[in-house]
């Protein structure tokens, strides 16, 4: 399956995930891992070369800033970025922006967000840990910067799996 669609997948799945769970809380996060991964081996990370395709309603600044709080955050947990061909596993990140859904159990409108952030093996892009927020919102604007600082730091709590 091409990237440029995975990619496309992982964010609808996002909102999917978001509309079935309600609207209780506005940031919901959640990961999942390979069990068997030694995460304490994993030491040294850089960006997926792979890159990704701009998908509707992410503006490139967005997407810089959120890889810059992605890299901070790693940082603080100890991982070094370094050049693709010597990373122990790549990042790679997936943002988008879904206009006017409606929520279960909700007569409003709003807007919804997604950002994931994925660690994977570099020889096969086999997937070792995967993080990814959602958050609706309901006024005019969204302060996004505050939207992905809060979506990473709660993300990265919960790396690596216990």
């Amino acid at each position: 399956m091409a990237l440029r669609a995975v990619v496309g997948l992982v964010v609808l799945a996002l909102f999917v995930l978001a509309l079935s769970t309600g609207c209780a809380s506005r940031l919901r996060t959640s990961v999942r891992y390979d069990h068997e991964t030694d995460f304490a081996a994993i030491q040294e990370i850089a960006w997926d070369p792979a890159g990704v395709a701009p998908i509707k309603g992410q503006a490139k600044e967005d997407r810089v800033y959120a890889r810059s709080v992605i890299r901070s955050g790693f940082e603080r947990k100890g991982l070094r970025f370094v050049e693709p061909a010597q990373a122990d596993a790549l990042v790679f990140l997936a943002m988008g922006v879904h206009s006017r859904v409606r929520t279960e159990g909700m007569s409003s409108w709003g807007d919804l967000a997604g950002l994931s952030i994925d660690l994977v093996r570099p020889n096969d892009r086999y997937l070792y840990w995967s993080g990814w927020a959602t958050v609706t919102w309901y006024e005019d604007k969204m302060d996004t910067r505050t939207e992905i600082d809060n979506a990473v730091a709660s993300i990265m709590e919960q790396y690596p799996p216990h």
